[in-house]
């Protein structure tokens, strides 16, 4: 019996030396290929010289340069997740990606929203997308777009009212001028507040022929030189009109 146990005792012995020795070597290998990565990282070899950046032309290239700030690190140092996820939390981006080209640039390449306006909902800023769409931001863009008022919510049906008005105001476009504001009122529908001064209440249907009419009264006063305030265009065949 004593025999045995001594057999099993000395086998026990092998078997933790032997995982002893596998556990040093991987620790060595570990330290070994750090060391190497940090060495390799430090090589001007790998150092980003160029930084190119596609697909922005709302969002300033600069900008873009300052949030992923890889200009001069090492391409093996680059964290291209960690830049992507950056780059994706500004509101004008819809997409971004970051590839390492060796072996010294780094490619991104950005897919921005398309705005039509930008919408106050909830005390909030949001950004208005063509397709309805509606994006939260943190901070009002420097964009030159209307903005829509009056909405319950960014799932408002009154949003793509609103769009398609906007659509219809930029191809008539009636006498050059600029939206500022879209209202939206439940009970009276859209208003329209533009550069120029001019408030003009549209209602909710029929906008094609309202603002074929806008064009026609437009031209009236700017014949007779008087000065508008705010024009009614809710009822078709009866227009109102608010003379400075």
């Amino acid at each position: 019996m004593r025999k045995n146990r001594y057999k099993r005792e000395k086998t026990g012995y092998k078997i933790y030396f032997i995982i002893s020795g596998i556990m040093g070597i991987l620790c060595l290998l570990s330290i070994i290929f750090t060391m190497g990565y940090i060495y390799l990282c430090h090589l001007p070899f790998f150092k980003v010289k160029t930084v190119k950046v596609i697909g922005n032309k709302l969002i300033p290239t600069e900008k873009i340069l300052y949030l992923a700030n890889c200009q001069g690190k090492s391409l093996l140092s680059i964290h291209t997740a960690k830049i992507s996820h950056y780059l994706s939390q500004l509101p004008l981006v819809k997409t971004a990606s970051v590839k390492r080209v060796w072996k010294d640039t780094v490619k991104i390449k950005i897919t921005e929203r398309q705005p039509i306006a930008w919408a106050y909902i909830r005390d909030r800023w949001w950004i208005v997308e063509k397709n309805g769409e509606c994006t939260p931001s943190l901070n009002f863009e420097s964009l030159d777009l209307p903005i829509i008022t009056g909405l319950s919510s960014p799932d408002d049906v009154a949003v793509k009212t609103a769009i398609s008005l906007l659509n219809l105001w930029e191809q008539k476009n009636p006498s050059d001028q600029k939206v500022s504001e879209v209202h939206v009122d439940k009970n009276l529908g859209l208003s329209i507040f533009t550069l120029e001064g001019h408030q003009i209440l549209l209602g909710d249907t029929n906008f094609d022929e309202k603002l074929r009419n806008l064009q026609k009264v437009l031209a009236y006063f700017q014949r007779t030189k008087k000065t508008i305030k705010f024009i009614d265009l809710t009822n078709i065949p009866r227009i109102y009109a608010k003379i400075e």
